[in-house]
């Protein structure tokens, strides 16, 4: 956190949303923090979105605006350049069409130094609740003002299965890169996360920081078997690397179940080999009792996208 480099670097992944960018610009210039630079990563938009933020750039004073083109690639890789370019300490990511409320980077600043200096080393950032535009909270609210525990101990004891604002060490991001895959536009990023938290925690805190838009997406009205491969693998390793947790949360784990096989169908993928790819015991059980389900899910999955 040198003197000439800004303490967060917001970033934008983006792709077609220059109908809806303008939110978190609008956000940014309503900041009550103002040590930011902001990074977008376009992936291949096609609407204007590289015109839109020139025009931003070419008048805004308060704060840097980067702009840089992936085209054809993912969130996942957008996330990995976006930690390689940064300048800022910590990584603050906004979606393409939400916002944040005006005293968020305050607020995360305020939340991050009141981390004991003595043990600050060992969280990777602050992650905070994200709220409707009508300000009524997305999913549930903690049971205590500030929560330091892991990733995987917020999914499976807390339950916190929902949009949140994630702002992370962009060295952590750096130590721990998204795989990357040619051909994949996307990587689930919860089993990413739990990687992150088998060496870091993580403050939670109670705060709607980042308000949440639910426009329907081109990614949302594809096929669900358009993208089978990144989900089988996100799957795969959730049953692989998170199966002590079983017990905290069965039924979150029976679905990875039935989802990994449902996806190895759509790719061809058959039983045996299913099972060969799985190598603890837990994991092939969990596989095992929920293949029927898999197999009917992936029969309706055909059905429906005929």
């Amino acid at each position: 956190m040198g003197a000439d480099k800004p303490l967060f670097t917001v970033f934008t992944p983006t792709l077609n949303r220059a109908h809806t960018l303008h939110r978190v610009y609008d956000s940014l210039r309503a900041q009550t923090f103002k040590d930011f630079e902001w990074i977008i990563v376009d992936t291949g938009s096609e609407d204007g979105t590289d015109r839109l933020v020139k025009s931003w750039q070419d008048v805004e004073q308060a704060f840097p605006i980067d702009y840089y083109c992936l085209p054809g690639k993912g969130k996942h890789h957008a996330f990995n350049h976006a930690a390689a370019v940064a300048q800022g300490y910590l990584l603050v990511n906004i979606d393409s069409d939400d916002a944040c409320v005006p005293e968020a980077l305050e607020r995360i600043n305020y939340h991050w130094f009141n981390i004991a200096p003595e043990i600050r080393n060992g969280f990777a950032g602050i992650i905070s609740l994200c709220s409707y535009p009508d300000g009524e909270i997305v999913g549930k609210r903690l049971p205590q003002p500030l929560l330091d525990i892991t990733f995987a101990e917020a999914v499976y004891i807390y339950r916190l299965h929902q949009e949140m604002l994630y702002v992370l060490r962009t060295d952590v991001l750096r130590e721990y890169p998204f795989p990357e895959c040619d051909g994949c536009r996307i990587c689930p990023e919860g089993v990413h996360w739990h990687n992150i938290g088998q060496k870091y925690k993580t403050r939670f805190v109670d705060e709607p920081l980042r308000i949440y838009y639910t426009d329907q997406s081109s990614l949302c009205r594809a096929p669900r078997r358009q993208f089978s491969f990144p989900r089988r693998c996100a799957h795969k390793r959730k049953l692989e690397e998170q199966i002590a947790w079983f017990w905290k949360d069965p039924l979150n784990f029976l679905k990875s179940g039935i989802n990994y096989s449902r996806y190895s169908f759509h790719l061809g993928v058959g039983i045996k080999k299913q099972s060969a790819d799985l190598k603890s015991m837990s994991s092939i059980m969990t596989w095992f009792i929920t293949l029927p389900v898999g197999l009917a899910f992936y029969i309706y999955d055909r059905w429906t996208d005929r």
